[in-house]
């Protein structure tokens, strides 16, 4: 079956008498005589760009700002992120496979080995296209009509007037503070020009700084030594990147995208953060991504909690649900001293307890739930039922792991692809079993939990 949506991008493997088609639909399919023969699924936006590395190998490029890189037999074999907003284009260096990427992010980026090297900002919001010639200089278009030709010969260098008017060019451009790699940006917190006399950490580094009320950004250049200025922050006086919109990461919206730094030296680290997620498990995830220690979670969640400026949707402290954010329901349990009665957590209206009443003080209250009169209640009836409501959570003293197990893979047989596990998933999974049905066992793992966590949030 062919694309349901606009194509945008077409391959050639003349070699196989393959052709490959990328779409608006999110797929890849793979031709041969006119007919498909292979549909790779796995990007969350509209495909935009391919690129062959190998007779047995290509790369795609999408709107939800991931590269992929594929095998023919359809098997993804890696995911790269390093862009903050719609990839475009996507071109491979000759006799390599290293790429370029350009996009949505006023970018192009260099990619060597899986890892983006240097990153090459541009005075145009929208870097369209992208080629690499066969000298190894690149070649990009972008929105603002101009063609322009990046290389690492010395011979054929822009002259020093041809250079100094790209950086003025491009010191003039405006940054819209949305777009994810400058970190937070808090107008009363940014140092002054003088910081710029502290040689960056890596090529591409951002510096945000405050120059009277102005907010410049500055990029690293390894090779000069220096600090680049690539434009000016707009919309930044009391503001954060994050307050005006959606921030794109990892081919994900998130409201804020926080970049968190452990020391000075070391490397910076993209905190991704919604506001109806709960501040403590989104810092205990991203410690565990990072392989960074335990003992700063207190300190990471407050450093969240403090910088979503109560944005964060309001619940109690100690009644929160660390998984959903709602509050957890307490049986018998009530705000304060109030006597209102305890509301149904699954309902939200006031729940029934047999033997209560809305007047303490009257013997003979109790309330039919279905119609809110008096009920009538013989003298057997008046003793407390025991088994409703249940005060405790309900266990199971014995469980056969296999059967479970074997439930779990017929329904994820029968899950659409974007909710379905994988066989590293369901080992997982297999492992917790066996720890939760053993008590000697070891204490389940961060990654079991994470597991577990996607599996109970199936579609009904």
């Amino acid at each position: 079956q062919g694309h349901t949506a606009a194509i945008w991008a077409v391959k050639i493997l003349p070699e196989q008498g393959l052709m490959l088609t990328g779409s608006a639909d999110k797929t890849i399919k793979l031709w041969k005589a006119g007919r498909c023969e292979r549909t790779f699924t796995g990007h969350e936006d509209c495909v935009r760009g391919l690129a062959v590395l190998s007779e047995m190998e290509f790369l795609s490029c999408a709107n939800d700002a991931s590269v992929r890189r594929w095998q023919i037999s359809g098997e993804c074999l890696n995911v790269y992120y390093g862009h903050t907003n719609y990839i475009y284009s996507i071109s491979v260096f000759p006799q390599c496979k290293d790429f370029v990427t350009t996009g949505e992010d006023r970018s192009l980026r260099i990619w060597k080995e899986g890892e983006c090297t240097q990153t090459i900002r541009l005075p145009a919001q929208s870097v369209w296209c992208s080629c690499v010639l066969d000298n190894g200089d690149i070649v990009v278009g972008a929105s603002d009509g101009i063609i322009r030709v990046f290389t690492q010969s010395l011979e054929r260098t822009a002259s020093a007037e041809e250079t100094q008017s790209f950086e003025n060019e491009l010191s003039q451009a405006s940054i819209d503070p949305k777009t994810g790699d400058l970190g937070d940006i808090n107008i009363d917190n940014l140092p002054g020009r003088e910081h710029l006399q502290n040689p960056g950490t890596r090529d591409g580094q951002t510096q945000i700084i405050k120059d009277n009320e102005k907010v410049e950004a500055y990029q690293w250049n390894v090779s000069e030594r220096r600090w680049i200025k690539i434009g000016d922050v707009v919309g930044s006086s009391g503001a954060t990147q994050q307050t005006s919109g959606k921030v794109l990461y990892e081919g994900k919206e998130y409201d804020y995208v926080f970049t968190i730094d452990i020391n000075e030296n070391g490397p910076s680290y993209k905190l991704p953060y919604n506001i109806t997620d709960d501040p403590w498990l989104t810092a205990y995830n991203f410690l565990q991504k990072n392989n960074l220690n335990t003992a700063f979670l207190d300190q990471v969640a407050n450093f969240i909690i403090e910088n979503t400026k109560g944005q964060t949707p309001s619940t109690s402290a100690e009644l929160s649900d660390p998984f959903t954010g709602a509050g957890r329901y307490v049986p018998g349990s009530s705000s304060g001293t109030s006597t209102t009665p305890a509301a149904d957590p699954f309902t939200g209206a006031g729940r029934y307890v047999p033997g209560s009443a809305s007047n303490t003080e009257a013997p003979m209250g109790e309330v039919d739930p279905y119609t809110g009169k008096d009920a009538y209640q013989s003298d057997a009836a008046k003793a407390e039922n025991v088994y409703f409501p249940k005060k405790d959570a309900v266990t199971f003293h014995q469980a056969n792991p296999t059967q479970i197990l074997g439930k779990l893979k017929e329904l994820n047989g029968s899950a659409t692809e974007e909710h379905k596990l994988t066989e590293d998933d369901l080992v997982f999974l297999e492992k917790l079993l066996s720890a939760t049905c053993n008590t000697s066992a070891e204490t389940p793992t961060a990654q079991q939990l994470q597991t577990l966590q996607k599996a109970i949030n199936w579609p009904e």
